[in-house]
């Protein structure tokens, strides 16, 4: 250990020699957080400041009526392992805020941010309006957007899969959705049922058994917004030690789980897997990798899933067309969106 980083462990008083140091005792039990060490001795106790505080710490669950900055939050939406968003008030407007849970969530928040703004720049569809940014209490970024209505993985809620129409619908507007955030030279990377939601619905839907029913909420006045977007990279700016696997192991691409270097086709093939799964013909969710890799080479190299099942109808031609994309190209759109058409006209 170097006299610098000795001195820094230690955080000894100012003209202690080498040798005092070494003659101190070892340091003691750790403080009630478990977070930092005092020594006796010649060593000076140091009283970690603000800052040094809220580096450290973990902005907990804010209540109702908190204001950040000018935004009085009305509830809470939703949490992840980066942040919570918060149903928010302003000028009598009410917005989605997003909060960092630590000052490390920052990055993802700033990516979130620039993302948004370029979108809401070009009049984008399918993504949230950026509102404002900011910082709280010195140390906590948040995002200010227009709020979304319920995610797929929601209205998915345990069942097997949508409706074949209700499917459709879905599958159509998640590939625009993903060619749109690829125009502004983005790549997602956590592709997910989660990461997809609808707008807000217009009117409850009084269900028999109190449930709503997907289709109910998912119809042709409904948008899909593509959400969560901290994971964000610009494929063509971004080293390759960055594009490693990231996000969710059941619908990363085959390249994400052997970490090889990202890009659109890697989240068209994420894309395919979820949308397969609305369908209910895609089972790889076990998070566990030796189980989950062999159902997706089934379903990239051979067309097949469930074991030796064919994937029906033009499925076989979206996989294909996923499968030629070289480094650097985007999907055709159009081609899918039809072949997504063509997969109900010929039937499951």
């Amino acid at each position: 250990m170097s006299d610098e980083d000795l001195e820094n462990e230690l955080r000894i008083r100012p003209g202690a020699t080498k040798d005092e140091i070494l003659k101190c005792p070892k340091r003691e039990a750790t403080d009630e957080r478990g977070e930092r060490r005092k020594a006796n001795c010649i060593i000076q106790e140091v009283t970690p400041s603000t800052e040094e505080e809220n580096e450290m710490g973990m902005l907990g669950e804010l209540a109702e009526g908190t204001f950040i900055d000018s935004y009085k939050i009305i509830n809470k939406l939703g949490i992840g392992s980066q942040g919570s968003v918060y149903s928010v008030e302003k000028n009598g407007r009410i917005y989605a805020l997003k909060i960092g849970h630590s000052p490390r969530a920052a990055k993802e928040l700033e990516m979130e941010t620039e993302v948004l703004k370029m979108a809401t720049k070009k009049q984008l569809d399918h993504f949230c309006k950026y509102v404002d940014d900011g910082t709280y209490k010195k140390f906590y970024k948040y995002l200010a957007m227009s709020q979304v209505g319920k995610s797929l993985a929601q209205l998915l809620d345990g069942k097997e899969k949508f409706s074949n129409g209700c499917a459709l619908i879905i599958a159509k507007q998640c590939f625009k959705a993903l060619s749109n955030l690829h125009s502004m030279g983005y790549i997602h990377r956590d592709l997910m049922p989660s990461n997809f939601a609808i707008g807000l619905k217009e009117k409850e839907n009084d269900g028999k058994d109190g449930r709503k029913n997907a289709m109910d909420e998912i119809n042709n006045f409904h948008k899909i917004y593509l959400i969560d977007l901290g994971c964000c990279q610009n494929p063509h700016l971004t080293s390759e030690k960055e594009m490693n696997m990231l996000g969710n192991r059941n619908f990363c691409s085959m390249a994400s789980h052997n970490n090889f270097e990202l890009t659109y086709k890697d989240d068209m093939e994420s894309l395919l897997y979820v949308i397969l799964k609305f369908l209910g013909l895609f089972d790889g969710t076990s998070g566990v990798r030796n189980d989950i890799l062999p159902i997706k080479q089934g379903i990239m190299e051979n067309f097949k899933y469930s074991g030796d099942q064919v994937l029906p109808g033009t499925l076989p031609g979206i996989v294909g067309h996923i499968r030629s994309l070289k480094l650097g190209k985007n999907a055709d759109v159009e081609y899918l969106m039809k072949s997504m058409d063509l997969v109900f006209e010929v039937g499951l």
